[in-house]
């Protein structure tokens, strides 16, 4: 399929916040279980990265069927975000999108997360 074909858009727009990519943004009104480590913990924040990290958290629900963070109360869901500290993948997974997830999005170091314009050149989408 030509890389044009392949555009999925995703708007969240009760929390939709207007941003460049050298700002940092302190506003946040996402469900928790989508949000980065750096938002959760009430830091400011990269709009591209904390999006970057929402799209690893749609992309592992996609896959696996469920959420990759869960908790019983909102202070262990942080802790779990924070730390990375999810639920194990299935053994359906590939490595392939085991690396997508975990290598470039759902990273908790949100300098080390993938730009979201690389995304199509990784090899899960070969």
């Amino acid at each position: 399929m030509p890389l044009y074909r392949r555009n999925c858009k995703l708007a969240d727009f009760s929390s939709a916040v207007r941003t460049t990519s050298a700002k940092l943004t302190a506003v946040s009104a996402n469900e928790v279980h989508y949000q980065a480590p750096e938002m959760v913990t009430g830091g400011a924040y990269r709009g591209a990265a904390a999006d970057a990290w929402s799209l690893g958290v749609i992309g592992y629900y996609c896959l696996c069927g469920r959420l990759p963070f869960v908790a019983n109360n909102p202070v262990t869901l942080v802790r779990r975000i924070v730390r990375l500290s999810c639920r194990p993948l299935p053994p359906h997974i590939s490595e392939g999108a085991a690396d997508l997830l975990f290598g470039a999005l759902l990273v908790a170091n949100a300098a080390h997360r993938s730009p979201l314009v690389t995304l199509l050149h990784h090899r899960w989408f070969d």
